[in-house]
């Protein structure tokens, strides 16, 4: 699984080169040149799968974060192409681009977010607080780590396809 993250939110009209090139080499650059270095692996497996961690904003880009944004576009086509290229091989490439996750780098956008809304912060991320009396809100458009792990279990299973 390739997750990688870096979202430094930054208008056009003020990103340096060089937040942008940390951000494109982040989520874009490391996770195509980690499939390219997994391919010995990938063909000797007996169910080759790449799940890439794209974001809901490849297809619904946001002002003020156009770094992030296209680095998410980006591989969400670089997958698509991989998929392409190794399609032959019995190599499975997918995606997952959910919306905003809990997580440490999303912490104050959703905090923010649920004190404008009247509601409380959420509790820290630890293993108990995944489930029960912190189970979403259904005012909450957020979701939880778990709930991709979910996807990805599916995704590289047998279940979710076959080598031709």
């Amino acid at each position: 699984m390739n997750n990688a993250g870096l979202e430094q939110p930054t208008r056009l009209e003020s990103i340096e080169a060089e937040a942008l090139t940390r951000t494109l080499r982040v989520n874009l650059q490391a996770p195509v040149l980690l499939a390219r270095s997994l391919l010995p692996q990938l063909r000797r497996s007996a169910a080759p799968s790449v799940v890439n961690i794209t974001s809901i904003h490849d297809a619904v880009p946001y002002a003020g974060n156009v770094a992030y944004v296209a680095s998410k576009a980006g591989l969400e086509a670089a997958g698509r192409t991989m998929a392409l290229e190794l399609a032959a091989e019995g190599i499975r490439v997918n995606s997952i681009a959910p919306g905003v996750i809990e997580t440490d780098m999303n912490r104050e956008v959703i905090d923010g977010s649920r004190q404008l809304r009247g509601l409380e912060p959420r509790p820290p991320l630890t293993g108990s607080s995944l489930s029960g009396s912190h189970a979403r809100q259904a005012t909450l458009t957020s979701g939880w780590p778990d709930e991709i792990l979910g996807a990805w279990s599916h995704l590289t299973s047998s279940r979710s396809g076959s080598r031709c």
